[in-house]
């Protein structure tokens, strides 16, 4: 009923929060009652997941010293290791925050939303358009995502020479697919909140038009409110956000690490063909994942000062002094009061600035990385000789 509806009415979000439910990355919360579901039955099934996710994080770390210490360089170890405590870290938090922390601000984020939706008059507006569609786009996305992890394992099972099911065991592949949701999930809401914010400018061209002072109250009232939901957004999605950033930088390092590795020591070209476009698949995954957290970001805080922007222009279209303008004026200045930025649970703001840090970072750290390799390989070189 709801996979038609646009995502300027959030109940559009609800078959995918039902699917959500089944991995814990939202809280099992009734839409309508704004109330837990099955709070036992919910806490049990976390309990049985976190466990998993632990004894799983043990075996992975155990059977990759074990194995692999022999024959991998300290650097590669290290890398590989952290990028799969950071997914099952990213995995716990995501699950324990939907259990225990943050279900009141989820209930509080779908109320405020339905509320802004109503009073935008937006409730069950139907997208029209199938590639505006938020399930033709997450069905588009699901399915390269899918395509290009089965790449990767397969790549990982004709490298090490192993098979499917120790693949499956020692592959991140159920993190990195919570990741890939939790990213989807992030993206979606930022995208709400910037189609609210140009209603919200679309409505008050409206309201100059028609005259209703009265309105601007509504207004500055919504306009508040959506920037208290950004707050509540950056609650939510704060150290997940962390985590994330964490994960592509130490990808990003690892293809690196790997790349300059593989081509010093090893000479199979069937091998090092996938491997490049297995390390072609990773740094996709990472340009996607930077770009869909910093872009609707943008994009919404200009849409936020657009609003702004556009309460400064209609004053200039008024006599000064007017009881109109003094009402734009107000609305203004309530509005500048509420404008919200994204931070990373306020440790950071996330901004395009963070891509430029990002890789002075990942070059930062590559470079030490080079220079525990060439110890290493120097040591090999003298045993050689």
């Amino acid at each position: 009923m709801y996979f038609k509806h646009s995502i300027k009415d959030i109940n559009f979000i609800r078959p995918f929060n039902f699917y959500l439910n089944l991995l814990f990355i939202t809280p099992w919360n009734n839409f309508d009652k704004n109330s837990k579901n099955k709070p036992l039955v919910a806490h049990v099934y976390g309990f049985c997941l976190i466990v998993l996710k632990i004894l799983r994080l043990i075996y992975v770390a155990t059977d990759t010293i074990h194995s692999f210490s022999e024959t991998m360089f300290f650097s590669q170890l290290f890398f590989v290791l952290s990028t799969n405590v950071v997914l099952v870290i990213l995995t716990l938090l995501t699950i324990v925050k939907s259990m225990f922390l943050d279900s009141n601000n989820w209930n509080l984020l779908y109320k405020h939303l339905h509320f802004i939706d109503k009073n935008l008059h937006n409730v069950g507006v139907i997208e029209t358009k199938i590639w505006s569609n938020f399930y033709c786009k997450f069905l588009i996305k699901h399915t390269i995502f899918i395509i290009g992890l089965c790449y990767i394992l397969y790549t990982w099972i004709q490298l090490l020479k192993v098979s499917v099911f120790k693949v499956f065991l020692t592959y991140p592949i159920l993190e990195l697919y919570y990741d890939f949701l939790v990213i989807v999930l992030f993206s979606t809401l930022v995208e709400a909140f910037k189609s609210r914010y140009n209603d919200l400018s679309g409505t008050l061209s409206q309201i100059f038009a028609s005259g209703d002072e009265r309105a601007l109250k509504t207004l500055a009232q919504l306009y508040r409110i959506l920037g208290d939901t950004i707050d509540i957004f950056n609650k939510i999605f704060g150290y997940q956000i962390i985590l994330i950033i964490l994960r592509c930088g130490l990808m990003v390092i690892t293809v690196l690490n790997n790349g300059f590795l593989l081509f010093v020591f090893m000479d199979t070209k069937y091998v090092s063909y996938h491997y490049i476009f297995c390390n072609m698949c990773i740094l996709a995954n990472v340009v996607y994942t930077l770009v869909a957290v910093i872009s609707p970001i943008g994009e919404t805080v200009l849409a936020a000062e657009n609003f702004i922007d556009l309460c400064y222009k209609l004053q200039q279209e008024l006599p000064i002094g007017s009881s109109k303008s003094k009402s734009l004026r107000k609305l203004t200045t309530h509005s500048e009061r509420f404008l919200k930025k994204f931070t990373a649970s306020g440790h950071f703001d996330i901004n395009k600035n963070i891509v430029f840090n990002f890789f002075g970072t990942v070059m930062t750290y590559f470079i030490i990385a080079m220079q525990f390799n060439g110890t290493q390989i120097l040591k090999i070189s003298t045993r050689e000789n």
